[in-house]
């Protein structure tokens, strides 16, 4: 748009497997595409340093199948993302607040949470130009408060709550794309009621720019 403004797109493919006790279900397909929009509110650059605050504001569609890879809501978002980058080391954080819809008597309650990693890049020391790619090492740290869901006007007292986790993994990012790896390990379950309890997660992701 501008080389202030930014307007972005997702799309995420999903493939899940999960366990209650002896049972188990996948799923697997187009999850909720997101629509949002960025602006660079403040940039300051130096000597091999770059720090950036941009606010961002977007919207998550009901495109995957409800009750599967989406709960047929229409939910909104918004939030900042603070970066601050050196020549071997990435710094992120980001504080976001997300409004859930309803969608056939239900909606999920609201989220906020704050999210930071730290990144450190591993290859192509030498101070050469690297054509192909570099990888990071990566640490990210989250902490989630969640509102009780909401049942036809009744709150669920088996939901929200607060949770805090730890993911360290990998990243290597191309030209046009980056990949993804990490183990995301809850180190803080402070839920409601008999809420759902979030266990290890494998992440993998991929994402092309185009």
């Amino acid at each position: 748009m501008t080389h202030k403004f930014a307007v972005f797109g997702v799309a995420p493919v999903i493939a899940k497997d999960t366990r209650t006790g002896p049972v188990k279900r996948d799923v697997s397909g187009l999850a909720d595409i997101k629509i949002f929009g960025r602006y660079q509110l403040y940039r300051k650059d130096g000597p091999g340093t770059t720090t950036r605050l941009a606010p961002f504001f977007g919207v998550r569609l009901p495109t995957g199948r409800t009750g599967k890879t989406s709960d047929g809501s229409t939910d909104y978002f918004g939030g900042a993302v603070l970066t601050r980058a050196t020549t071997y080391w990435n710094l992120d954080a980001q504080a976001q607040y997300t409004h859930n819809g309803r969608h056939g008597g239900f909606e999920r309650g609201d989220e906020s949470r704050l999210d930071a990693s730290v990144q450190y890049r591993i290859n192509a020391h030498d101070g050469n130009v690297n054509n192909h790619g570099y990888l990071f090492t990566v640490l990210e740290a989250g902490l989630v408060y969640a509102d009780k869901n909401d049942i036809g006007g009744n709150a669920d007292l088996n939901s929200g709550g607060r949770t805090a986790f730890i993911a360290p993994g990998l990243q290597y990012a191309a030209k046009r794309w980056i990949g993804e790896a990490a183990i995301k390990v809850p180190i803080m379950k402070d839920l409601n009621g008999n809420a759902l309890q979030p266990g290890v997660t494998m992440i993998t992701s991929i994402r092309v720019n185009f």
